[in-house]
């Protein structure tokens, strides 16, 4: 479908997505500096105010991977398909 008539909106989710990937970047910089600083502790201040809680906690997953390979008839009858579309910014 031809979207000329779009074409700044087009460039703006370009220059978005852009500015995305550079935030993104940033972001796991000033993250990996912080978590290796506070190593295992759960509490960071600045200024001596909290300015970082980063918490443990446990959770439970399901492993479709073993299920699929130990258990295929199972897994077949608790298996769905879908139709998705993926936007995708070129």
């Amino acid at each position: 479908m031809n979207l000329n008539h779009l074409r700044a909106q087009v460039e703006i989710l370009r220059m978005v997505k852009q500015k995305k990937a550079e935030l993104k970047e940033l972001e796991e910089m000033a993250r990996s500096a912080v978590e290796a600083a506070l190593g295992d502790e759960e509490w960071g201040e600045v200024d001596g105010e909290p300015a970082i809680h980063w918490s443990s906690f446990k959770r439970n997953a399901l492993n479709q991977k073993a299920i699929q390979e130990n258990e295929p008839d199972i897994a077949a009858l608790y298996t769905t398909t879908s139709v998705v579309r993926r936007f995708e910014i070129l």
